[in-house]
């Protein structure tokens, strides 16, 4: 019988190590610190106050705010790592032109605003007459 492979619902974030130097950890510090949220020594170290100060940006940075709000809207995981609504909206508007029925039947349960808009595109591509085309 063959294996069939199950997606998970939920991705562990694994624990960054916060006793070695990183660049990416330093580059944080300075943008955090430039934002005057972070107060800690600039040493590249992620530590508690470098997790802190991330935590309070991705809070309280109107850019940070945005970018949680559209990953709610894209395919895969959301940012607390559990899988979105996406992933079957995204398949659903993939097969839309192969197996309309199915594809129609998740649009229609869908909430998403392009849900709406790819229902409005099929039913416009299937009911709007044509012009003749010109040779």
């Amino acid at each position: 019988m063959p294996k069939t492979e199950t997606t998970p619902t939920t991705v562990a974030v694994p624990k960054i190590r916060n006793n070695v130097k990183r660049r990416s950890a330093l580059d944080l510090q300075i943008i955090l610190k430039e934002m005057k949220i972070y107060k800690g020594a600039v040493d590249g170290l992620y530590g508690d106050a470098t997790a802190e100060a991330f935590t309070q940006a991705t809070n309280t940075n109107e850019a940070f705010k945005k970018y949680k709000i559209l990953s709610q809207h894209t395919i895969g995981f959301n940012e607390t790592g559990t899988r979105n609504d996406a992933t079957s909206l995204q398949t659903a508007i993939d097969n839309l032109w192969t197996t309309p029925t199915t594809a129609l039947k998740t649009l229609e349960s869908a909430k998403q605003p392009i849900a709406k808009a790819y229902r409005a595109y099929w039913i416009f591509q299937k009911v709007v007459p044509r012009p003749p085309s010109i040779p």
